[in-house]
């Protein structure tokens, strides 16, 4: 989105997708604080068996990638701000179908683990 603001007057964004977009580092950061808690386990084997399965980790939230977009636009080191137009899912060409709603609950894993940022949150961190 960066390079493309950089690059044109205006952006056409699809409005009716929506996800919880989800920075590299807040999956790395939450996996680092998964592997501490087993390393103090008395049992690391019984914890990690207790404790295997299926788990989503996202960001908490939920936002269309309009929505990113503008937040992405809102913040102060954009100097290059395009105008952004909300189009609808079947207006953008895209190779390969999504789905309109591809939000994960992560729940599971916070009852398990530890808790997650809101997307906002995480976006103010990634940009400085």
């Amino acid at each position: 989105m960066l390079r493309l603001a950089k690059e044109r007057e205006e952006l056409s964004i699809v409005s009716d997708q929506y996800g919880a977009p989800t920075w590299s580092h807040t999956i790395a950061d939450t996996t680092a604080h998964i592997v501490a808690q087993s390393l103090v386990a008395a049992d690391q084997q019984a914890w990690w068996a207790e404790r295997s399965g299926l788990y989503h980790l996202t960001a908490q939230g939920t936002t269309s990638w309009f929505g990113f977009t503008e937040a992405i636009m809102a913040h102060s080191t954009v100097h290059k701000k395009p105008r952004l137009k909300a189009i609808l899912a079947k207006d953008y060409p895209v190779p390969a179908q999504r789905p309109a709603n591809s939000v994960l609950s992560s729940r599971r894993l916070i009852d398990t683990f530890c808790s997650l940022p809101q997307w906002q949150t995480a976006l103010k961190l990634c940009q400085g």
